[in-house]
């Protein structure tokens, strides 16, 4: 039987994801797995990640006719055979493998035979990162559920160790190694995105955005995340007062962590996933969040009942609630499909790359025109506008940006060595038609 995730929202704004079979019901392992290992430490994006990779091996089991959660309670673990197959099964795109199993049972109920029949191997893959994480997962699930449901067996040393063994053997068939040699993914250059925001510009006439309303507030989106680097969820997350002076008079937009708030309408809502921290930006663009607000939002239907600063303008039954991710990812796709060749590839978090390179630059420019900064201050200074608890990102951007000056002075010197390569070719030249002469 296949699990549908779904989310129970609790009367002090807590979202608790969890998965619900066929029957309508909750499911009991799932459920106490997420609420013994992740409830109390992590966010509800992360238990939905985790719930999505039980689903997921919950569709191997289909494809198998197998239940391994029966299988453990009779103390029979899987093999190094089903270890495999799950690690190959994680690599796959869930989507795809639905479509294929659509399919298989469509067929099943026929009395044809198939000269090509779909083959489960050449369905589509998921990225390292994903099938790591899947992988992960389900060790851990499965593990707990077999150390749960046999600890009161008169072996259940032994069976703790089996558990482990094959906790450690799942675990064991991770993918090695990044998806990139810079640790980051592949994003477009600063160009674009200044090309980018030149499109959504208010007064743009490439802008594909119709109202007043929806322009201003795009816009400002937009411009939020070009100058900050902060996150979409954060973004989404923002209160009216977020955007503020302080202490010493200049503007800046507070980042604070409201996860399970109460005042927020959206069941599946934006998580803030960095450290709380004050952002400095332009006066420009707290002036335009200012003319957002006063002109546009105070006036908007049901904006004024709820604290969020980015609402949706829409006439609709949702006219004033908060915007979604869902929302905003609309919004990002209208604006890339202006000039598709060139916006193809930005995404939301494209915007937060794109400023650690400009940051990058400033601190260069910093370094030359007022004080040279050690490797340490760099790192302090990111990870402070970026929300990092730790140098690791912040090294990641540090070894991109030094690689791509490496790259620049070794283009230079190929430049120059082949200037002079051809001045040589050509002086030899001359000197040999001389010769003939």
């Amino acid at each position: 039987m296949l699990l549908s995730q779904h989310i129970a929202r609790f009367s002090d704004g807590e979202r608790y994801p969890y998965l619900e079979g066929q029957d309508g019901l909750m499911s009991l392992w799932p459920t106490l797995f997420t609420f013994a290992e992740s409830r109390a430490s992590k966010t509800a994006n992360t238990i939905r990640n985790e719930l999505a990779a039980i689903s997921h091996l919950r569709v191997w089991e289909q494809l198998e006719k197998r239940n391994l959660l029966e299988e453990l309670g009779e103390q029979r673990f899987p093999t190094e055979g089903d270890i495999m197959s799950l690690r190959d099964h994680c690599h796959r795109d869930s989507l795809d493998l639905k479509r294929y199993m659509n399919r298989v049972t469509y067929l099943s109920g026929k009395s044809i035979d198939i000269v090509a029949p779909i083959q489960v191997a050449s369905l589509q893959s998921v990225v390292k990162s994903h099938a790591y994480n899947r992988i992960t997962v389900i060790a851990k699930y499965l593990y707990f559920c077999a150390v749960t449901m046999l600890r009161v067996r008169p072996n259940a040393g032994e069976l703790n160790n089996r558990a482990k063994e094959m906790r450690e053997a799942l675990l064991a068939q991770r993918p090695k190694g990044k998806t990139s040699r810079s640790g980051l993914a592949i994003h477009p250059s600063p160009q674009y995105f200044d090309e980018f925001m030149s499109v959504v510009a208010e007064d743009s006439p490439d802008n594909p955005f119709k109202s007043r309303e929806v322009r201003l507030r795009n816009f400002v989106m937009f411009k939020t995340l070009y100058e900050t680097g902060m996150r979409s969820g954060e973004l989404l997350s923002l209160y009216v007062g977020d955007a503020t002076y302080d202490d010493q008079g200049d503007p800046i937009i507070r980042i604070i962590d409201r996860r399970d708030d109460p005042n927020d309408p959206r069941m599946n809502p934006p998580q803030v996933k960095t450290l709380e921290r004050d952002i400095p930006i332009s006066q420009g663009l707290y002036d335009k969040i200012q003319e957002y607000i006063t002109s546009v939002r105070y006036g908007t239907p049901n904006a004024r009942k709820r604290p969020f600063l980015f609402v949706n303008h829409r006439n609709d039954e949702f006219q004033g609630f908060p915007m979604s991710d869902k929302n905003f990812q609309h919004e990002l796709k209208r604006g890339v499909v202006v000039r598709p060749d060139r916006f193809k590839d930005i995404r939301r978090h494209g915007f937060r790359h794109n400023f650690n390179v400009r940051l990058t630059d400033q601190l260069d420019l910093y370094s030359i025109q007022v004080k040279l900064l050690t490797d340490q201050q760099r790192l302090d200074i990111r990870k402070d506008m970026n929300g990092h608890d730790g140098d690791k990102s912040g090294e990641v951007y540090e070894r991109n940006a030094t690689r791509a000056m490496t790259k620049k002075a070794m283009r230079q010197f190929q430049d120059k060595q082949s200037s002079v390569l051809k001045e040589a070719l050509a002086q030899a030249k001359g000197m040999v038609g001389d010769d003939e002469n």
